[in-house]
């Protein structure tokens, strides 16, 4: 019986794939095991993701996102990867260390909960040890917590904005903060270094409107429209239309100018 099993068992192994075997009535069982996977993110290139990855040897497919939270899901790169994972290799089972590791804005986050659970995908909250399916149906419970912390997580974010806003205002007000120098410049690879975020979404999706830019990268649309000009510059995206192209050339004419 064992000889039998052996081959498959051998095969199994090559491809990664995990099999349960049980015996009833001298009929052997073979049920394929689910494949997890592990999605961390931190917002910048220079945090460290070693907490959130202490238990990665437990999964099969480990994600490490670098974007910032305010970036939806899926226009992230290791967000797009991910699902398209989910579907080319069967991913069932996803965990990530806490909510707010989706993202910052509830309505994208309960989104793709809601894409995890058509795809009948559990999802596990490790700080909160809660699953977003029982018994392959949809946790009224973990939604409803989810929701709150969502909101909260949220919150944080719109708090931090408000409190660096009044720390800039108070400064001002003191004589303390004064901000980049008059006449200083600030080079084409520091404003890039600067919004990275933005860069990335840009390198993403070019065509994204220059509003919606501005949202995602925290940014005037003026700086997203200089961004865009160094971008084009460097050849890494190209003009949408005509249009733009007039109205970076102007740009350039207003900087020559002084």
């Amino acid at each position: 019986m064992l000889l039998l099993i052996a081959p498959i068992l051998t095969q199994t192994l090559e491809l990664n794939v995990l099999f349960i075997t049980t015996l009833k009535n001298n009929t052997i069982f073979v049920k394929k095991a689910i494949m997890k996977a592990k999605y961390i993110r931190v917002s910048t290139q220079e945090q460290n993701t070693m907490r959130q990855e202490q238990n990665s040897a437990d999964f099969d497919k480990v994600y490490i996102e670098k974007e910032s939270g305010s970036i939806p899901f899926l226009k992230r790169k290791e967000g797009q990867k991910l699902f398209r994972d989910i579907d080319a290799l069967g991913i069932k089972y996803i965990e990530i260390q806490s909510v707010d590791r989706l993202g910052r804005d509830i309505s994208d986050i309960l989104n793709i909960i809601k894409l995890f659970n058509e795809k009948e995908v559990n999802l596990h909250v490790a700080d909160i040890g809660i699953n977003s399916l029982i018994n392959d149906k949809p946790n009224d419970t973990f939604k409803l917590i989810i929701s709150v912390l969502g909101n909260v997580a949220e919150m944080e974010r719109n708090n931090m904005l408000e409190r660096q806003k009044n720390g800039i205002e108070r400064r001002k007000a003191q004589g303390l903060y004064k901000g980049r120098e008059k006449g200083s410049i600030i080079s084409d690879e520091e404003i890039l270094s600067k919004y990275k975020s933005l860069v990335n979404e840009l390198n993403r999706n070019p065509n994204e409107s220059v509003r919606r830019l501005a949202k995602l990268g925290e940014c005037s649309t003026t700086t997203v429209s200089k961004i865009q000009k160094i971008l084009i510059k460097q050849k890494t995206i190209v003009p949408r239309n005509k249009n733009e192209e007039k109205i970076l050339a102007f740009m350039d004419k207003r900087e020559s100018d002084g």
